[in-house]
């Protein structure tokens, strides 16, 4: 397990000891973005820096910084195939990032649609679909490959923590008046069920 705030430290944890085992530093500014690769041998992490950063688990380092971004991240996901990260901000914007392939080091894509911060980002386990969340009572789903916003949910309760179910890709979301553990379902997005309305 892994957690961050605002002491600038992520801190990875033994689940079973209920201890920390390592102190992750190098962020300059409070840490509320994180996310394990598939395997868990890696750790992105996105801060109020403005910097991303990828670790590696076992020896605690900093694998790679991705800098050139100008806003605070507040939420950081990666796709399931390993290619993109994508981060949410106060810039309004959600932003992926090409970190293996042809593209690996390029300036990040951008996708639109958003007046203010930008709180959550989560990839359907399919990597078919990016789901963005914002205080505007809205999660916007995007197709990844041409950038465009395929749909959008409203009517939330300020959805600001999203993932997307393993098994069936159900996406939840949580708001901060929510406390854990009262995720709800928001769409059944499985593959094949319909979501375009």
């Amino acid at each position: 397990m892994a957690s961050g705030g605002s002491d600038r430290t992520i801190w990875l944890w033994d689940g079973h000891q209920g201890s920390a085992r390592a102190a992750l530093q190098g962020h300059t500014a409070d840490v509320y973005g994180l996310t394990f690769t598939p395997d868990s041998r890696q750790l992105l992490s996105g801060s109020y820096d403005g910097t991303l950063r990828l670790w590696g688990v076992e020896r605690g380092e900093s694998l790679r910084v991705l800098q050139g971004y100008a806003a605070a991240l507040y939420d950081v996901d990666r796709s399931p195939d390993g290619t993109q990260l994508a981060s949410a901000g106060l810039d309004t914007m959600v932003s992926l990032w090409e970190v293996a392939g042809r593209g690996a080091g390029t300036p990040p894509r951008v996708l639109r649609g958003y007046g203010w911060s930008v709180y959550g980002v989560a990839w359907r386990p399919d990597g078919s679909l990016l789901a963005s969340s914002r205080w505007d009572n809205a999660i916007r789903l995007w197709d990844p490959v041409t950038g465009n916003c395929v749909q959008v949910i409203r009517d939330l309760e300020h959805p600001e923590t999203l993932f997307f179910s393993s098994q069936r890709g159900s996406l939840l979301d949580r708001s901060k008046q929510q406390p854990c553990g009262s995720e709800r379902v928001t769409r059944d997005l499985a593959p094949q069920a319909p979501f375009f309305a």
